[in-house]
């Protein structure tokens, strides 16, 4: 199994040149755009991070198909694909079975890619004997094309000046926590980067990194992890 980076290069390229371009052409969509791209970086860090990869709570199989489908929609490939991902680079972080390139590999600010290394797919094997991700897994291609013109047949304006900006600010974000979270060859926890580039908790890392399984990232008062906050209002247990 290989994480396929096509849709995240794509939404990058085409949504990061809209963002700049709403800036530009139409501002009064920024805060419609600041919403979805905040509401993806939920989706990313509770859904397919916490939830999906690391079982870290539980919740009802609404918060499943919800997270699945907006993370497709958000262009993050599905699931299986981010989860098994995620799960190599917990087992070797910072070395070169680690499939994300490392951190200040400045490339990584200008494309997504992953280093060709075996994946572990115990996790993905588990996923795919519920209904929801062999369905997510083997469609999402089609599934987020139907969305999205769903989407244009409503409002064309509401794709260009928000959706579309929506993505390309998302995967910005994530091409820097990328880029910047391990430092140094370990996890680095960078708190004040959650006021500057929001990111549901996600630059917190070198807390989960010692805590896989915690929900919580914020470890100490002025920490923001608003990913929690969700959890804690949706968790079953």
């Amino acid at each position: 199994m290989r994480h396929s980076a096509w849709m995240a290069n794509t939404a990058y390229y085409v949504g990061f040149a809209a963002f700049l371009w709403m800036l530009y052409a139409n501002p009064s969509w920024f805060w419609v755009a600041f919403a979805l791209y905040i509401a993806g970086g939920l989706t990313i860090s509770v859904g397919y991070h916490r939830l999906f990869c690391h079982s870290a709570f539980e919740t009802s199989r609404f918060w499943h198909w919800a997270f699945a489908l907006y993370g497709v929609l958000f262009m993050y490939s599905s699931p299986i694909q981010w989860v098994v991902t995620h799960a190599t680079h917990h087992r070797h972080s910072d070395t070169d079975k680690d499939p994300h390139e490392g951190p200040l590999r400045w490339a990584s600010l200008l494309r997504k890619g992953y280093r060709d290394v075996p994946l572990r797919t115990i996790r993905a094997k588990r996923m795919l004997r519920q209904k929801l991700h062999y369905i997510v897994d083997a469609f999402y291609v089609p599934i987020w094309a139907a969305m999205v013109a769903v989407m244009a047949l409503v409002s064309v304006d509401f794709v260009l000046y928000a959706y579309l900006p929506a993505l390309g600010l998302a995967h910005f974000v994530a091409a820097l926590h990328q880029t910047f979270s391990h430092i140094g060859d370990k996890p680095n926890d960078y708190g004040w980067l959650e006021f500057v580039f929001p990111s549901a908790g996600e630059w917190l890392h070198a807390h989960h990194h010692r805590h896989v399984r915690d929900w919580k990232f914020a470890n100490k008062w002025w920490h923001l992890d608003t990913g929690a906050l969700l959890i804690k209002a949706i968790k079953t247990s």
